[in-house]
This record gives structure tokens, sequence and C-alpha cells, in this order.
């Protein structure tokens, strides 16, 4: 499970910062620095701080099980060039702790391959994503919070956010 939500977390972070495929069926939209649907809420930390404005943000209109794909649609602007990009992650189910770990984003697009939206160093400007990422189980049934905060080669925040979502 949990590497399902890093993925899921990773690839909202790191991932948005390159170019992807058309929208699909939106779940939400992001118009300021909090999204909610009936299983999944998005909050942005520190806006003012972050070099990454995620403008718009949809999600398959399903809820997820195990098993099952979660379609991740991101538009976003960069606000300046990234060579190197650490990832804080910290997941919680039920308000437990289970994963705590920094990510070494350039590391993990590599690790990718063929399959990597864009490696580093990563370009200054809009940027789209398409991600399908597979829930795969066993799963938990609960409550998840995965707090989310990147910096890049400066120290300077990337991106911060807060992501709820129930399975």
């Amino acid at each position: 499970m949990s590497s399902s939500i890093l993925v899921c977390s990773l690839f909202l972070v790191i991932s948005c910062l390159c170019i992807a495929s058309p929208y699909q069926r939106p779940l939400v939209d992001l118009d300021g620095s909090i999204v909610e649907s009936d299983w999944f809420s998005y909050s942005v930390c520190d806006k003012e701080l972050n070099i990454l404005d995620v403008t718009d943000l949809r999600l398959s209109s399903e809820r997820p099980s195990a098993g099952s794909d979660l379609e991740i649609d991101v538009k976003a602007i960069l606000g300046s060039n990234i060579t190197s990009i650490n990832v804080d992650v910290a997941v919680y189910w039920n308000h437990i702790r289970f994963l705590q770990k920094t990510y070494d984003g350039c590391q993990e697009l590599r690790d990718l391959g063929d399959s990597a939206p864009e490696n580093c160093p990563i370009a200054a400007g809009d940027k789209d994503l398409h991600v399908t990422t597979e829930i795969s189980g066993p799963v938990l049934p609960g409550r998840y919070s995965v707090y989310v905060k990147a910096f890049d080669q400066l120290s300077r925040q990337v991106w911060c956010a807060d992501l709820k979502f129930s399975l």
C-alpha cells in the first residue's frame, strides 16, 4: 500500500513538472488552496513559499480500491528551473504514521527509465501531467493522510501539500 501512496504523492510533486496527455473526467478543480470530494481532500501549505503553483487537479471520479487504477491529471506552473529535488513524505493510516522518508526526486525519476515523464534538470514553465497508478493490494481500509514537502537545489520550497483520502 505504501508504494501506491508514495507513487501518487511523488508524481503529484515531481512529475507535475512535465508534459503529458489531455484531461479526462474531472472530479475536482483547483481554484485556490483547498479541494474536496467525498473521498479525497487536498490542501496546499505555505502556498506563498511554493515555486510550483498547481492550477488544476483532476482525479478519476471513482473512489479507488485494491486492484483499481487511480488517474491523476495536474496542470501547474513551475517558477524556476530545478536541478535537484528532495521530497519529504509522511504517510498516516487512521492517524498512525507508518512511513516517513525523504526521497531524491531526480533519482526516483531516473529509476523510472523510459516511463519517466521528464528527468532533471526540469525547466521552469507550464507543466501538464497525466498519471495512472494501480492501487495494489492488500489495502487496509481507512483514512489516509499524506503530507508532502519538496525542496529544490537551493533549499527553496517547491511544493507543500496535505492529501487526505479514504479507501
